[in-house]
């Protein structure tokens, strides 16, 4: 009924306060009133808890006094009841048990942690005293051990990178794509700071700007924005003045629809990056338009030669600054290519739109072609127009002889009728 009773108490009523809870020897009160409300006089329950860590869990549960006074008619206007119990739970600071203080996991993880000792020990002796091995060699898995510093070396790296790059959203496109067309060179530059990356925020493509706000190595240099593409992938278009994606329907061979994809004037709407620049981007693609003081490692302080020239000879008289009177084929640029077993053998393109000698004669022996077949087309007609009157005047001829025939056989007929 002490149980009941409580959590009616504690269901229905206000609690009231702590008295002493820290005092072992007074013990912890509590108080629990009920109002007016519902009864005409007022009902206290005190529950004192009692200090004693000695006590069973049984000793625990029994009540050891219990007191209850009834108001007397117009005496007092409360019914109060007191119960005490002695538990060891009521003890400030940590509870004893008959662990002596250690609980069953503690004691679990110090048998595992005993076992776990005497298996390496055992290992390390037998290795020792029965393989006689040398100390490194005692050491189970020494590649391991001696690799784990690098690899949680690597592990924070990466942790690091990706935490810069998608929790800060910096250097989201560190890298920078500059190419060099006087060297025929291009390299990715890593920019790592914020404030250097900036410096591109807003620009569109074709901008040219001073290139020392990307870092000192820059210093002097400027650059041209020719390209570039998205964290995922989505290429700018010119034209597009906006700093994020949009869709729009594209020709084939546009930006952001390839020709061999689809059909001949067919149209689709695809995913284009704008040509702002924004901090979404992946990849930002430059181009060399002045050089600055210091030289850019790999990038201008060698140079690259073309490996394919052009195939037109117009494009490499140009190329070369040549004259209509050199010899072309002597200008191809040709390169190294493995042809069979051969390696290194030289190969050039097939010139286009070269004048030779022989194109020039097969031009003659067409033109003369075609003027025959002129010629030959206006005899034709000049004969069939011929033809066409001679077969004309000899329709009329007939026609006028069949008129004659009919006209006298006419005449004959009617003489015959009058006679």
């Amino acid at each position: 009924m002490v149980g009941d009773s409580c959590i009616a108490y504690l269901g229905k009523y206000d609690a009231g306060t702590e008295i002493n809870p820290k005092d072992s020897k007074k013990g912890a009160q509590i108080t629990y009133k009920h109002g007016k409300e519902a009864l005409d006089y007022e009902r206290r329950l005190t529950i004192r808890l009692l200090c004693d860590p000695k006590a069973s869990h049984e000793q625990s549960k029994t009540l050891i006094e219990h007191e209850g006074q009834v108001p007397p008619s117009g005496k007092k206007d409360y019914y109060e009841e007191f119960f005490a119990m002695v538990t060891p739970y009521a003890c400030p600071g940590p509870r004893s048990n008959t662990l002596g203080g250690l609980g069953y996991g503690g004691l679990i993880m110090r048998l595992l942690s005993l076992l776990v000792l005497y298996f390496i020990i055992g290992a390390l002796v037998l290795k020792f005293y029965v393989k006689k091995e040398t100390l490194p060699e005692l050491i189970p898995n020494k590649d391991f051990w001696f690799d784990l510093p690098h690899l949680v070396l690597g592990g924070l790296l990466f942790i690091k990178e990706l935490f810069v790059k998608y929790v800060l959203r910096r250097g989201s496109y560190s890298e920078i794509l500059i190419a060099s067309p006087d060297n025929g060179t291009n390299k990715i530059f890593e920019i790592t700071e914020e404030i250097n990356l900036r410096t591109l925020y807003d620009r569109k493509l074709s901008d040219e700007f001073d290139g020392s706000g990307l870092g000192n190595e820059f210093k002097g240099y400027h650059f041209k924005i020719v390209g570039g593409q998205d964290k995922d992938g989505f290429p700018m278009k010119q034209g597009v003045l906006v700093a994020s994606r949009v869709k729009l329907l594209l020709e084939r061979g546009d930006v952001g629809f390839q020709k061999w994809r689809g059909r001949k004037g067919e149209r689709r709407r695809k995913s284009v990056r704008g040509c702002i620049l924004g901090p979404d981007m992946s990849v930002v693609q430059l181009s060399i338009v002045k050089k600055g003081d210091a030289e850019l490692p790999g990038l201008t302080d060698n140079t690259r030669p073309r490996s394919l020239g052009p195939k037109r000879a117009s494009k490499i008289r140009k190329l070369f600054n040549l004259s209509k009177e050199d010899n072309v084929r002597k200008y191809v640029v040709k390169h190294k290519k493995k042809i069979g077993k051969k390696e290194g053998v030289l190969k050039g393109p097939k010139i286009q739109r070269l004048i030779t000698p022989e194109r020039l004669r097969r031009r003659v022996v067409l033109r003369n072609r075609m003027a025959a077949r002129r010629e030959k087309t206006a005899t034709e007609r000049e004969q069939y127009a011929t033809l066409l009157k001679k077969r004309k005047r000899e329709a009329n001829d007939a026609s006028k002889e069949r008129k004659k025939a009919k006209k006298a056989q006419a005449e004959a007929t009617k003489q015959t009728t009058t006679a």
